[in-house]
């Protein structure tokens, strides 16, 4: 798999943030969420991934000076599910019988 992949980033929170950091994921250090790529309120950051790996799951959230956990708490962060022709060998849950928890 190599495509490029556009994610965009909104801060619905009345505090500055800074964009997801995704987990377990293969891409660019400049697609890396630090504190210093911070997002305003209400303003949106953009983020191109060639995604280059294999099936998987891969989570992200931000990573705010001393504000993480709250702001994942307050809806910050999710799953980037990457899924290939391989996956499909295994037999396993289709997208419609999926359920994925985030804890």
């Amino acid at each position: 798999m190599d495509k490029m992949y556009l994610l965009n980033y909104t801060n619905k929170l009345d505090e500055s943030t800074n964009h997801a950091r995704a987990r377990n994921a293969s891409y660019s250090a400049n697609m890396d969420g630090t504190a210093h790529q911070s997002i305003a309120p209400d303003a949106r950051w953009s983020a191109k991934y060639r995604v280059k790996q294999k099936a998987c799951t891969n989570r992200h959230h931000p990573h705010a000076h001393e504000k993480t956990a709250e702001h994942v708490y307050k809806g910050l962060a999710g799953l980037i599910i990457i899924e290939d022709e391989a996956e499909s060998k295994f037999g396993l849950a289709q997208k419609t019988m999926e359920l994925m928890i985030y804890l």
